[in-house]
């Protein structure tokens, strides 16, 4: 199964991994660097995204994850499968329709 993580402050900008409660980066293993995780949904290949969202803002162009339009110009339908409470950190699982 092609999985795809990331952790990410609320506006979408990334948050690094020792931001992150101990519990939260076991949940998410590594992450998937900002640009294999544009390439590999814009292929519309992945069938589970593992998010920890960041309850802050954060913002600035140097941490935004870059746009990643599929080929056919559709949207990638995903389904929340599993969420977890990490503190103030929620880590989501979602896997593709």
């Amino acid at each position: 199964m092609t999985r795809v993580t990331a952790a990410l402050y609320w506006d979408g900008s990334r948050a690094t991994l020792r931001q992150l409660p101990a519990r939260a980066r076991t949940f998410l293993g590594s992450v998937t660097p900002p640009a294999r995780l544009a390439r590999t949904l814009a292929q519309g290949q992945p069938l589970e995204l593992r998010i920890c969202w960041v309850p802050q803002l954060q913002g600035g162009a140097d941490v935004l994850i870059p746009p990643f339009p599929t080929d056919d110009g559709k949207r990638i339908v995903f389904q929340t499968i599993r969420t977890v409470s990490f503190g103030q950190v929620l880590g989501v699982v979602y896997r593709r329709d």
